[in-house]
């Protein structure tokens, strides 16, 4: 062998590791320019909250954000008290209730514990508020860099995934919803397993950890993502013959961790199955499709367009939160455009056809123009299935935007003539226009009523511990979960918002039906009964907002004084229920 050869087949070996460290490096490089890129845009939109953290909230004022900051507060609560974390009797006091099978964030609210005893679970929530969409645009970033290897590309979609209308509508408030990092990144662990890059051991050690993240965080979304999962290798295995039995392998590893995951959350899925729920709160859940006209329609957590068309976004059934599902027309085009060029690659008719079935499931039971509603659609029949009664369509929204991310980070990477090239960034920046969120609005920021009374000591001196106390305005018309959370849970509530869980004898309760219509037509002597069979010993209203209760109260004899933002009321002791 010559002496040139040798050295060749020397620097051969040197050359492939240079390659590969390069690769590393820019890999590395890609990641940091994501985590910058995507945390600065995050502060812009939704960093108000960070100001003050523990008097404002980034979402909306409503009952959504006070439920999930009592969970956050209630798991290490529950966990350091030796108590089991699915039962309390404090909240809906005297009686016991089942937590399991309303959305318990126990993930979240374990990672956040020590943020959460130390500041208090407002922080908590924010905080997590604001990493979600952080964390869902890195997730998409890594998939979309694997299926393009290049790193613009995979920045739009990151972007149009983790800022997606989807994540604007359910900031306003719906901290479960927001957590879907783990969905593409499963599919990323799933796609390195596939090609070889990564053992079957390491990929069901991830898919595992991965799943029961997804699945602590929200179990609404993990059933939607083993419906969509199976659809897209029951896709992928009837367009790509040529690749049946490695999908098919796949298949089985995605199984297998599938059952280990179950194994390992049996107790969670036992108290979700044994929870206690309202049923018929469940009835209406087939009707919240998405409308036709969502997908090209702004509503108002968009900054273009949204002013145009309130008259028609408006009549959206599930309001703004819920209808995160406009692409816009850019989105539309570009998918087109993907779709026709590269029909016959493998990959773009896999997508196609799994958006095709997303946009579907989507719609709900029956299709809705504008509102009204017109011909059943396959959820009519779905959603009587066991466990998918409990879905809400809309939400497959995550899958929309997902799929609408690869393809557009797969359309941009796709080389072409440089006039082409040049026409695909433009487009590429009227999608993200299109996609700007409406700032003006004030939807990620608000304060929410949390008196001195609870985050002083104050309350030690007028209520007795495991006291119980009837804080109002009443349940979701008030945040007075966040008051209980506020003080390490010192005194019971004879009420709460748990969306599907109320105790069946409040539903015939004649004090409490009114007040699920925001009505007033009680008595004073249904008042007094009410506080007596759930032995209230104090009440306590929100100065800031008292609503009709001082007046009620006084019709009812009892009399109040004010101290540090609310209204308390002492109930004589020894009162009885009438008859």
């Amino acid at each position: 062998m010559s002496a040139a050869a040798t050295a060749v087949k020397r620097a051969v070996p040197s050359l492939r590791v240079r390659g590969l460290l390069l690769r590393s490096e820019s890999q590395r490089l890609g990641t940091i320019a994501a985590l910058v890129l995507y945390l600065t845009i995050d502060l812009v939109y939704f960093g108000r909250a960070l100001t003050d953290p523990s008097g404002s909230c980034a979402c909306v004022a409503g009952h959504d954000p006070q439920t999930y900051m009592w969970f956050l507060a209630w798991w290490p609560h529950a966990i350091l008290a030796g108590h089991n974390p699915f039962l309390t009797q404090a909240l809906f006091a005297p009686d016991q209730v089942n937590l399991g099978a309303v959305t318990l964030l126990p993930a979240a609210a374990l990672i956040a514990a020590p943020v959460t005893l130390l500041l208090g679970p407002m922080v908590s929530y924010n905080l997590l508020a604001l990493a979600a969409p952080l964390l869902a645009a890195l997730a998409a970033f890594a998939l979309c860099r694997y299926v393009t290897r290049r790193i613009w590309p995979s920045l739009l979609g990151g972007y149009v995934f983790g800022f997606s209308p989807y994540m604007l509508g359910h900031m306003e408030g719906h901290l479960d919803l927001l957590l879907v990092f783990p969905i593409p990144a499963i599919v990323l662990v799933a796609l390195r397993h596939h090609d070889g890059q990564i053992s079957r051991r390491r990929c069901v050690t991830l898919l595992v950890a991965l799943l029961m993240t997804l699945y602590l965080s929200s179990p609404e979304l993990t059933l939607t993502f083993v419906l969509t999962g199976a659809l897209t290798l029951a896709a992928a295995v009837a367009l790509t013959p040529e690749r049946r039995e490695s999908l098919l392998e796949l298949a089985r590893v995605v199984l297998l961790s599938g059952a280990i995951a179950v194994a390992l959350l049996s107790v969670f899925i036992y108290y979700a199955l044994t929870g206690d729920l309202t049923k018929p709160f469940f009835n209406t859940f087939s009707e919240f499709g998405a409308d036709a006209l969502g997908f090209v329609v702004p509503t108002d957590v968009l900054r273009l367009g949204h002013a145009w068309f309130q008259s028609i976004s408006r009549s959206f059934i599930g309001g703004t939160p819920e209808n995160g599902i406009y692409v816009g027309l850019p989105a539309v085009l570009i998918v087109a455009w993907q779709g026709f060029n590269r029909r016959r690659a493998a990959s773009t008719r896999v997508l196609l056809t799994v958006l095709g079935v997303v946009v579907v499931l989507l719609l709900g039971s029956h299709l809705l123009i504008e509102g009204r509603r017109t011909l059943p659609l396959p959820w009519h029949w779905l959603h009587h299935l066991p466990l998918l009664r409990r879905v809400i369509p809309l939400r497959f929204g995550v899958y929309l935007f997902l799929i609408v991310a690869l393809l557009v980070a797969l359309w941009l990477a796709d080389p072409g003539r440089r006039a082409t090239s040049a026409l695909k960034w433009v487009m590429a920046l009227l999608l993200v226009i299109t996609l700007l969120p409406n700032l003006g609005q004030g939807l990620w920021y608000s304060r929410l009523s949390n008196p001195k009374f609870f985050t002083s000591d104050a309350y030690r001196h007028a209520i007795t511990r495991d006291e119980t106390v009837l804080a109002l305005p009443w349940g979701n018309l008030g945040t007075s979960m966040l008051w209980q959370a506020e003080t390490g849970f010192y005194f019971r509530m004879p009420e709460a918002y748990l969306g599907a869980l109320l105790p069946r004898d409040y539903l015939r309760d004649p004090f409490l039906a009114p007040l699920a219509e925001s009505a007033t037509n009680f008595t004073p002597r249904q008042l007094l009964d009410f506080l007596a069979r759930r032995h209230v010993g104090t009440v306590v209203v929100d100065a800031s907002d008292p609503l009709f209760w001082p007046g009620a109260l006084a019709a009812a004899g009892l009399h109040g004084t004010t101290e540090g933002g609310v209204i308390l009321y002492q109930v004589p002791a020894g009162l009885h229920p009438s008859g």
